[in-house]
């Protein structure tokens, strides 16, 4: 679904949709969308021409669990994408594409095979059921949800595995967090070199950078009991605005001291939110059947085609 110039169009895919990003090649002065599919398929919007980032009987999928692909990002001068099995890999500029990293992939899974470890003990202990979740905790796939980064040799990574990784133009390294984390992790977002912001489920939100590590953001105490699980960042007039799809489903802004909840004052107010983007002055937030700007001084409802306007 597009809009342009106050008027709707729908363009249909064959295909399931998980991520898009804006992408300027070296040579060009215009952008071009690119969409990604999440059995590895990128589309260009414009031309409608398909290009394969991983073959689904690639040898890679034979010794690794790789899964689907989330995150679609130009950093640099290519496109990067990024999900299942800790893949990253890096479009160049003839359309071919290559993992980042295969060190960061996941080996097959070992699952059945410790479950079967397990059955063989007659009577288990809490010792050995907490062996099995460590087990089972060091065998999780690691699902990369977040890509983001400033350079080609400073790019950011995280996931279900609430860890972070840096790549450093030759490989992926793990990033401390202090203290350790246990929240899924779902987006990245580099302010500067020094500041990369990373936010994740149950109210997390971390600062920091490849150098120091990261440590919870300042503030978040102000959310009280809430826990929202927040699944996209945006800066927009200096400030900090996240998307929160649930524990409370919303829109959060943190002005670098504290965090609170955005209300715009329509009715009904802001309450389904899956996504936040800024662009050209104008702050964006979706949600699956809402679509609202704000310029910094007014907020504005769109009704989206296909579905009843919301009163």
């Amino acid at each position: 679904m597009q809009f342009n110039a106050g008027e709707w169009s729908v363009d249909k895919f064959d295909f399931a949709l998980n991520d898009m990003t804006l992408y300027m090649a070296p040579d060009k002065d215009y952008r071009v969308l690119y969409m990604l599919g999440e059995r590895g398929l990128a589309v260009d919007f414009a031309t409608k021409r398909r290009e394969t980032i991983i073959e689904q009987r690639s040898p890679l999928r034979r010794d690794h669990r790789l899964g689907f692909l989330y995150k679609i990002r130009q950093i640099g001068e290519r496109l990067y994408a990024s999900g299942g099995g800790g893949q990253v890999h890096r479009r160049e500029a003839d359309g071919t594409c290559s993992i980042l990293d295969p060190a960061l992939l996941d080996g097959l899974s070992r699952g059945t095979e410790i479950l079967r470890e397990f059955r063989k003990i007659a009577n288990p202990t809490p010792a050995d059921y907490e062996a099995l979740r460590v087990k089972g905790m060091a065998d999780m796939s690691n699902i990369l949800w977040g890509l983001g980064g400033l350079a080609e040799d400073d790019i950011y990574v995280c996931g279900d595995t609430s860890r972070i990784f840096h790549y450093d133009g030759t490989r992926f390294s793990e990033v401390p967090i202090r203290p350790p984390e246990d929240r899924s992790l779902l987006y990245v977002l580099p302010e500067t070199p020094d500041r990369v912001w990373v936010c994740g489920r149950k109210g997390a939100l971390l600062l920091g950078n490849a150098r120091d590590g990261f440590h919870e953001a300042p503030g978040l105490a102000a959310l009280g009991n809430d826990r929202p699980s927040f699944n996209g960042m945006a800066f927009f007039e200096g400030k900090l605005y996240l998307s929160s799809y649930s524990g409370p489903c919303g829109l959060f802004v943190h002005d670098r001291r504290t965090i609170e909840r955005v209300w715009s004052g329509l009715e009904p107010d802001i309450e389904d939110v899956s996504a936040v983007d800024a662009a050209d002055g104008v702050l964006w937030v979706m949600g699956t059947k809402d679509l609202l700007r704000f310029d910094g001084q007014r907020w504005e409802r769109f009704d989206l085609p296909g579905n009843d306007p919301v009163r």
